[in-house]
Protein backbone atom coordinates (compact mmCIF):
# COMPACT_ATOMS: atom_id res chain seq x y z
CA UNK A 1 0.00 0.00 0.00
CA UNK A 2 2.57 2.51 0.95
CA UNK A 3 4.89 1.84 -2.37
CA UNK A 4 1.42 2.42 -3.89
CA UNK A 5 0.06 5.79 -2.55
CA UNK A 6 4.12 7.12 -2.60
CA UNK A 7 3.92 6.19 -6.46
CA UNK A 8 0.63 8.23 -7.27
CA UNK A 9 2.50 11.36 -5.13
CA UNK A 10 5.37 11.06 -7.85
CA UNK A 11 3.12 10.35 -10.81
CA UNK A 12 0.87 13.88 -9.72
CA UNK A 13 4.31 15.37 -9.71
CA UNK A 14 5.22 13.94 -13.32
CA UNK A 15 1.92 15.11 -14.93
CA UNK A 16 2.27 18.81 -13.20
CA UNK A 17 5.94 19.00 -15.04
CA UNK A 18 4.29 18.16 -18.13
CA UNK A 19 1.17 20.36 -17.81
CA UNK A 20 4.26 23.44 -17.18
CA UNK A 21 6.02 22.44 -19.74
CA UNK A 22 3.12 23.23 -21.58
CA UNK A 23 2.23 19.95 -23.27
CA UNK A 24 -0.63 18.21 -23.32
CA UNK A 25 -1.60 15.92 -20.28
CA UNK A 26 -4.81 15.19 -20.43
CA UNK A 27 -4.64 11.28 -21.35
CA UNK A 28 -1.88 11.39 -18.22
CA UNK A 29 -4.67 12.86 -16.05
CA UNK A 30 -6.86 10.39 -17.49
CA UNK A 31 -5.24 7.40 -16.57
CA UNK A 32 -3.96 9.15 -12.87
CA UNK A 33 -8.04 9.46 -12.00
CA UNK A 34 -8.02 5.52 -13.12
CA UNK A 35 -5.16 5.07 -10.78
CA UNK A 36 -6.66 7.04 -7.87
CA UNK A 37 -9.55 5.14 -8.23
CA UNK A 38 -7.91 1.57 -8.22
CA UNK A 39 -6.33 2.69 -4.56
CA UNK A 40 -9.41 3.81 -2.95
CA UNK A 41 -11.57 0.54 -4.52
CA UNK A 42 -15.34 0.77 -4.03
CA UNK A 43 -15.75 1.25 -0.62
CA UNK A 44 -14.20 4.85 0.58
CA UNK A 45 -15.84 4.58 3.95
CA UNK A 46 -12.85 1.84 4.73
CA UNK A 47 -10.13 4.29 3.36
CA UNK A 48 -11.76 7.60 5.14
CA UNK A 49 -11.81 6.00 8.72
CA UNK A 50 -7.98 5.38 8.69
CA UNK A 51 -7.35 8.58 7.28
CA UNK A 52 -5.24 9.90 10.35
CA UNK A 53 -2.89 7.05 9.76
CA UNK A 54 -1.81 8.54 6.15
CA UNK A 55 0.56 11.07 8.47
CA UNK A 56 1.52 13.95 5.58
CA UNK A 57 0.01 12.39 3.16
CA UNK A 58 -3.47 12.70 4.49
CA UNK A 59 -5.09 15.66 2.05
CA UNK A 60 -3.62 13.70 -0.54
CA UNK A 61 -5.81 9.98 0.26
CA UNK A 62 -8.65 12.67 1.40
CA UNK A 63 -8.62 14.57 -2.24
CA UNK A 64 -8.90 10.67 -3.87
CA UNK A 65 -11.53 9.36 -1.53
CA UNK A 66 -13.95 12.31 -2.55
CA UNK A 67 -12.96 11.26 -6.17
CA UNK A 68 -14.20 8.10 -5.82
CA UNK A 69 -17.12 9.74 -3.87
CA UNK A 70 -18.18 11.55 -6.54
CA UNK A 71 -17.46 8.84 -9.22
CA UNK A 72 -20.70 7.11 -11.16
CA UNK A 73 -21.13 3.11 -9.73
CA UNK A 74 -19.95 2.14 -12.66
CA UNK A 75 -16.74 3.65 -13.34
CA UNK A 76 -15.37 2.53 -9.63
CA UNK A 77 -12.29 0.15 -9.70
CA UNK A 78 -11.76 -2.36 -7.59
CA UNK A 79 -8.68 -2.01 -4.99
CA UNK A 80 -6.13 -3.16 -6.86
CA UNK A 81 -2.16 -1.84 -5.89
CA UNK A 82 -0.65 -3.51 -8.11
CA UNK A 83 -3.01 -1.81 -11.21
CA UNK A 84 -1.94 1.40 -9.54
CA UNK A 85 1.63 0.81 -10.13
CA UNK A 86 1.67 -0.48 -13.15
CA UNK A 87 -0.24 2.96 -13.92
CA UNK A 88 1.82 4.97 -12.34
CA UNK A 89 4.65 3.21 -14.24
CA UNK A 90 3.30 4.37 -17.31
CA UNK A 91 2.67 8.09 -16.38
CA UNK A 92 6.44 8.23 -15.25
CA UNK A 93 7.82 6.43 -18.56
CA UNK A 94 5.67 9.22 -20.78
CA UNK A 95 6.81 11.65 -19.01
CA UNK A 96 9.82 11.18 -19.19
CA UNK A 97 9.15 9.85 -23.21
CA UNK A 98 7.58 13.60 -23.49
CA UNK A 99 10.17 15.87 -22.29
CA UNK A 100 13.06 13.40 -24.69
CA UNK A 101 10.80 14.16 -28.14
CA UNK A 102 10.45 17.44 -27.07
CA UNK A 103 14.61 17.74 -27.26
CA UNK A 104 14.01 15.44 -30.14
CA UNK A 105 12.16 17.88 -32.21
CA UNK A 106 14.63 20.72 -31.42
CA UNK A 107 17.61 18.70 -32.10
CA UNK A 108 15.76 17.45 -35.95
CA UNK A 109 14.33 20.99 -36.72
CA UNK A 110 18.00 22.42 -36.78
CA UNK A 111 19.42 19.61 -38.80
CA UNK A 112 16.52 19.89 -40.91
CA UNK A 113 17.98 23.37 -41.50
CA UNK A 114 21.25 23.35 -41.52
CA UNK A 115 20.95 20.88 -44.45
CA UNK A 116 18.35 22.66 -46.37
CA UNK A 117 20.82 25.40 -46.57
CA UNK A 118 23.72 23.04 -47.60
CA UNK A 119 21.05 21.96 -50.37
CA UNK A 120 20.82 18.40 -49.05
CA UNK A 121 17.15 17.13 -50.05
CA UNK A 122 15.24 17.41 -46.66
CA UNK A 123 11.68 17.17 -48.12
CA UNK A 124 11.51 13.74 -47.07
CA UNK A 125 12.53 13.92 -43.22
CA UNK A 126 10.44 17.56 -43.35
CA UNK A 127 7.09 15.43 -43.79
CA UNK A 128 8.34 13.14 -40.47
CA UNK A 129 9.37 16.22 -38.31
CA UNK A 130 5.91 17.37 -39.00
CA UNK A 131 3.84 14.64 -38.48
CA UNK A 132 5.68 13.53 -35.42
CA UNK A 133 5.38 17.59 -34.48
CA UNK A 134 1.79 16.77 -34.57
CA UNK A 135 1.61 13.64 -32.95
CA UNK A 136 3.73 15.00 -29.56
CA UNK A 137 0.80 17.86 -29.47
CA UNK A 138 -1.85 14.98 -29.65
CA UNK A 139 -0.16 13.08 -26.78
CA UNK A 140 0.61 10.21 -28.84
CA UNK A 141 4.42 10.24 -27.47
CA UNK A 142 5.82 6.80 -28.34
CA UNK A 143 4.51 7.41 -31.93
CA UNK A 144 6.52 10.91 -32.04
CA UNK A 145 9.72 9.34 -30.34
CA UNK A 146 9.00 6.46 -33.94
CA UNK A 147 8.44 9.88 -36.31
CA UNK A 148 11.17 11.35 -35.07
CA UNK A 149 13.88 8.93 -35.13
CA UNK A 150 12.77 7.91 -38.71
CA UNK A 151 13.31 11.70 -39.30
CA UNK A 152 17.11 11.58 -38.16
CA UNK A 153 17.51 8.59 -39.89
CA UNK A 154 16.22 10.26 -43.58
CA UNK A 155 18.40 13.14 -42.92
CA UNK A 156 21.66 11.46 -41.98
CA UNK A 157 20.67 9.50 -45.37
CA UNK A 158 19.55 12.48 -47.20
CA UNK A 159 23.43 13.61 -46.08
CA UNK A 160 25.74 10.51 -47.40
CA UNK A 161 23.51 10.76 -50.84
CA UNK A 162 24.65 14.58 -50.72
CA UNK A 163 28.26 13.79 -50.16
CA UNK A 164 28.11 10.62 -52.65
CA UNK A 165 26.45 12.64 -55.29
CA UNK A 166 29.43 15.66 -54.43
CA UNK A 167 32.13 12.83 -55.11
CA UNK A 168 30.91 11.64 -58.14
CA UNK A 169 30.63 14.96 -59.65
CA UNK A 170 33.89 15.70 -58.83
CA UNK A 171 35.04 12.65 -60.50
CA UNK A 172 32.93 13.55 -63.61
CA UNK A 173 34.40 16.76 -64.29
CA UNK A 174 37.26 16.29 -66.36
CA UNK A 175 35.27 13.46 -68.14
CA UNK A 176 32.76 16.25 -68.96
CA UNK A 177 35.26 18.51 -70.36
CA UNK A 178 36.43 15.96 -72.49
CA UNK A 179 32.66 15.12 -73.66
CA UNK A 180 31.12 18.27 -73.26
CA UNK A 181 29.31 18.29 -76.67
CA UNK A 182 27.68 14.81 -76.18
CA UNK A 183 26.88 15.40 -72.93
CA UNK A 184 24.94 18.51 -73.23
CA UNK A 185 23.01 16.13 -76.15
CA UNK A 186 21.42 13.82 -73.61
CA UNK A 187 21.08 16.40 -71.25
CA UNK A 188 18.59 18.17 -73.83
CA UNK A 189 16.76 14.86 -74.29
CA UNK A 190 16.64 14.78 -70.69
CA UNK A 191 15.11 17.34 -69.59
CA UNK A 192 12.44 17.08 -72.72
CA UNK A 193 11.22 14.00 -70.68
CA UNK A 194 12.02 14.97 -67.24
CA UNK A 195 8.70 16.49 -66.86
CA UNK A 196 6.18 13.89 -67.27
CA UNK A 197 8.62 11.45 -65.74
CA UNK A 198 8.34 14.11 -62.38
CA UNK A 199 4.52 13.77 -63.70
CA UNK A 200 4.60 10.30 -63.28
CA UNK A 201 6.39 9.95 -59.97
CA UNK A 202 3.87 12.38 -58.45
CA UNK A 203 0.94 10.16 -59.48
CA UNK A 204 2.36 7.12 -58.61
CA UNK A 205 3.11 8.96 -54.46
CA UNK A 206 -0.94 9.87 -54.83
CA UNK A 207 -2.05 6.62 -55.65
CA UNK A 208 -0.25 5.06 -53.05
CA UNK A 209 -1.41 7.75 -50.72
CA UNK A 210 -4.84 8.13 -51.08
CA UNK A 211 -5.99 4.57 -49.90
CA UNK A 212 -4.36 5.30 -46.64
CA UNK A 213 -5.75 8.61 -46.16
CA UNK A 214 -9.12 7.44 -46.93
CA UNK A 215 -8.49 4.22 -44.25
CA UNK A 216 -7.27 6.21 -41.64
CA UNK A 217 -10.36 9.26 -42.15
CA UNK A 218 -12.77 6.00 -41.77
CA UNK A 219 -10.87 5.04 -38.78
CA UNK A 220 -11.25 8.20 -37.38
CA UNK A 221 -14.85 8.95 -37.57
CA UNK A 222 -15.25 5.27 -35.95
CA UNK A 223 -13.41 6.98 -33.18
CA UNK A 224 -15.38 9.82 -33.12
CA UNK A 225 -18.41 7.85 -33.04
CA UNK A 226 -16.99 5.12 -30.27
CA UNK A 227 -16.17 8.42 -28.19
CA UNK A 228 -19.91 9.38 -28.77
CA UNK A 229 -21.20 6.21 -27.85
CA UNK A 230 -19.13 6.24 -24.48
CA UNK A 231 -19.86 9.36 -23.19
CA UNK A 232 -23.61 9.95 -24.16
CA UNK A 233 -24.64 6.54 -24.42
CA UNK A 234 -23.12 4.01 -22.12
CA UNK A 235 -21.30 6.93 -19.72
CA UNK A 236 -17.91 5.55 -19.55
CA UNK A 237 -16.43 8.84 -20.66
CA UNK A 238 -16.00 11.77 -18.77
CA UNK A 239 -17.02 14.90 -20.89
CA UNK A 240 -13.48 16.49 -20.44
CA UNK A 241 -12.32 13.74 -21.76
CA UNK A 242 -14.91 13.47 -24.54
CA UNK A 243 -14.14 16.97 -25.54
CA UNK A 244 -10.19 16.61 -25.72
CA UNK A 245 -10.58 13.26 -27.68
CA UNK A 246 -13.63 15.02 -30.09
CA UNK A 247 -11.30 18.20 -30.70
CA UNK A 248 -8.55 16.38 -31.47
CA UNK A 249 -10.62 14.12 -34.17
CA UNK A 250 -12.41 16.78 -35.64
CA UNK A 251 -9.07 18.24 -36.49
CA UNK A 252 -7.35 15.29 -38.13
CA UNK A 253 -10.90 14.58 -39.88
CA UNK A 254 -10.95 18.09 -41.31
CA UNK A 255 -6.63 17.81 -42.36
CA UNK A 256 -7.88 14.77 -43.82
CA UNK A 257 -10.48 16.08 -45.71
CA UNK A 258 -8.42 18.95 -47.40
CA UNK A 259 -5.95 16.96 -48.51
CA UNK A 260 -7.56 14.38 -50.48
CA UNK A 261 -8.94 15.97 -53.17
CA UNK A 262 -5.43 17.14 -53.84
CA UNK A 263 -4.31 13.67 -53.92
CA UNK A 264 -7.10 12.73 -56.06
CA UNK A 265 -6.86 16.21 -58.71
CA UNK A 266 -2.70 14.56 -58.25
CA UNK A 267 -3.61 10.85 -59.57
CA UNK A 268 -6.36 11.77 -62.16
CA UNK A 269 -2.95 13.88 -64.22
CA UNK A 270 -4.82 17.06 -63.71
CA UNK A 271 -2.60 19.35 -66.21
CA UNK A 272 -2.45 22.38 -64.56
CA UNK A 273 -3.84 22.26 -60.90
CA UNK A 274 -4.67 25.73 -58.71
CA UNK A 275 -5.16 25.32 -55.48
CA UNK A 276 -6.29 27.66 -53.03
CA UNK A 277 -7.87 27.70 -49.57
CA UNK A 278 -11.19 29.29 -48.95
CA UNK A 279 -11.83 31.15 -45.87
CA UNK A 280 -13.91 27.90 -44.67
CA UNK A 281 -10.54 25.99 -45.27
CA UNK A 282 -11.55 23.72 -48.06
CA UNK A 283 -8.77 23.21 -50.85
CA UNK A 284 -10.80 23.27 -53.99
CA UNK A 285 -8.73 22.15 -57.06
CA UNK A 286 -9.23 23.66 -60.07
CA UNK A 287 -8.62 21.85 -63.53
Amino acid sequence: MESALSALIDAEEHITSVRDAGWGYQNLKDNMVTAKRKFIGRDPGQVEAKLDTYGPNRNFVEGMVEIVRTTLYYELEDQDYAGVLRITAEISSLKTLAFTVSDTIEIVEEREIDYEKQGIDTEEARIKLEAGRIAFEEERYREADGLLTQALVELDEAKVEAERSESVALLGKNFFMRYWWQILAILIVGALLARPAVKEIRKRRALKKLPELKQELKTTEDMLVKAQIACFKERKMSQDTYKARHNKYIKRIGEIKRQIPVFEAIAAGVKSTKMKEKKKGVLVVKK
